[in-house]
């Protein structure tokens, strides 16, 4: 099994003024992968090398499971290793001259004064748990990449760590070698307790690896939320842009006997929505929507005519575009879906 770690809260308010960029972030991470989510330089790499020891910060302060990392304010700053914060790098910064299974025992050893030997059997018992236990006595050079990261995040995991930290894990691999990743990275959140904050800019990645989201945009959160609420409602207009809500429309808030209702451009839609009449962004996801070649409606539905103006198949899904009343949808559908509606141009 994994060496659980205790749970902690992490806390993180911290700023930093460059010459052309500011950080200024605040929030609170338990038990469960937060995704840093956002373009290249919004600060994501930052913030972790922050929270990590790395990088200094100009004021604020960082709190793990009620102790101080880092106050600016008490003069207090932890060094990384008095941090017990696991950190892998996008490079994963791993000793060439040494074989896998001493890299992950290096921590042990070097940071906790475990004696070599015991360093050493809890480090295979990693490699095992990462599933590269055949791989322990190779050095880092006759590794492929998807190893080597394994053997950076079981090192990480070796520095009986409160908090882990991962930098882009996944960026340089191939599609098979993310997905087994991803699998394990959730296998070893729920083992270990304690908080994950992964960093990434690709959306598929963030959805299927989090359970909760910060949206970063030019050094700051501009929404924290379970995953799926952040699909589903985003805070603002760049928010559903990088969450690629698709079909962002105007409309106006009516409120009626039967609830409230926006009326747009490709007609009346069902809301959920509990503000005051007046001007609005609608969101309508593309995956939410289903197409039919009959009118059925179970009533909770809001059902809508539309035409096929263009479909693009990517392989393992399509994107439907129909114009509907005076706008345009995009629908997101399987290539089973395109197949056994007999979906065309024109429909």
């Amino acid at each position: 099994m994994w060496h659980r770690m205790r749970r902690r809260v992490l806390k993180v308010s911290v700023r930093r003024q460059l010459a052309l960029f500011a950080l200024d972030v605040s929030i609170a991470v338990d038990a469960g992968i937060l995704v840093l989510f956002g373009p290249s330089g919004a600060g994501k790499s930052m913030l972790l090398r922050t929270i990590a020891g790395i990088e200094r910060v100009d004021a604020g302060q960082i709190e793990l499971g009620g102790r101080l990392l880092l106050d600016t304010s008490l003069g207090i700053n932890l060094d990384s290793r008095q941090r017990r914060v696991g950190y892998v790098p996008q490079q994963y910064a791993l000793f060439p001259h040494l074989s896998a299974v001493d890299n992950v025992a290096y921590p042990m050893v070097a940071g906790r004064g475990v004696r070599r030997s015991e360093a050493r059997k809890r480090a295979r018992e990693l490699l095992d748990m990462v599933g590269i236990a055949d791989r322990a006595d190779a050095p880092p050079a006759r590794l492929s990449g998807g190893q080597q990261q394994r053997v950076a995040i079981a090192r990480a995991v070796s520095a009986d760590s409160e908090v882990l930290l991962l930098d882009e894990p996944l960026a340089a691999l191939d599609a098979p070698t993310r997905r087994e990743l991803r699998d394990l990275l959730r296998q070893m959140q729920r083992e270990l307790a304690g908080p994950v904050i992964f960093v990434t800019h690709d959306l598929e990645e963030a959805v299927s690896v989090g359970t909760t989201m910060a949206v970063m945009i030019e050094g700051r959160v501009r929404q924290l939320d379970a995953v799926a609420g952040v699909l589903d409602a985003p805070a603002d207009r760049l928010v559903a842009d990088l969450v690629q809500a698709r079909n962002v429309l105007p409309g106006l808030l009516e409120c009626d006997g039967a609830g409230p209702v926006v009326v747009t451009a490709i007609g009346r839609l069902r809301a959920a929505a509990s503000q005051r009449s007046g001007p609005v962004d609608v969101i309508i996801r593309p995956d939410l929507l289903r197409l039919s070649q009959t009118a059925t409606c179970n009533g909770r539905d809001t059902v809508l005519d539309g035409t096929v103006i263009d479909l693009v198949d990517y392989g393992t899904r399509a994107t439907v575009t129909l114009a509907v009343g005076d706008g345009r949808l995009e629908a997101g559908v399987t290539r089973g879906d395109v197949r056994r509606l007999g979906i065309g141009r024109g429909d």
